[in-house]
């Protein structure tokens, strides 16, 4: 348990990360988190969120952004503040741990 507190860092080359196909069911579907003015992917199973006119999809441990909802996905260079405002009642909230 005390391990599980404890950050971890992991580094990957920018060039060689490949974001995962997002499939969703139907047409993509958003869903606005309380509180906040990001939207959430809610007809996937991967952790894909709207903010403005750009899409972040966090996975295992690394974000990416797209134009579309899904994709074509690159590394982010930066997450929105907002994403680390998700509250801790929604289901999203575990991608705040993500930076």
């Amino acid at each position: 348990m005390l391990l599980a507190q404890i950050p971890q860092t992991a580094r990957g080359n920018k060039k060689e990360l490949k974001a995962p196909d997002v499939a969703f069911q139907g047409d993509p579907q958003f869903a606005p988190i309380e509180k906040t003015t990001v939207q959430r992917a809610v007809n996937t199973d991967k952790d894909v969120f709207k903010v403005g006119d750009l899409y972040y999809m966090c996975h295992q441990g690394v974000w990416f952004v797209g134009k579309t909802a899904s994709g074509v996905w690159e590394v982010a260079e930066t997450v929105p503040k907002q994403i680390y405002e998700i509250p801790v009642s929604s289901p999203a909230h575990h991608v705040t741990y993500v930076t």
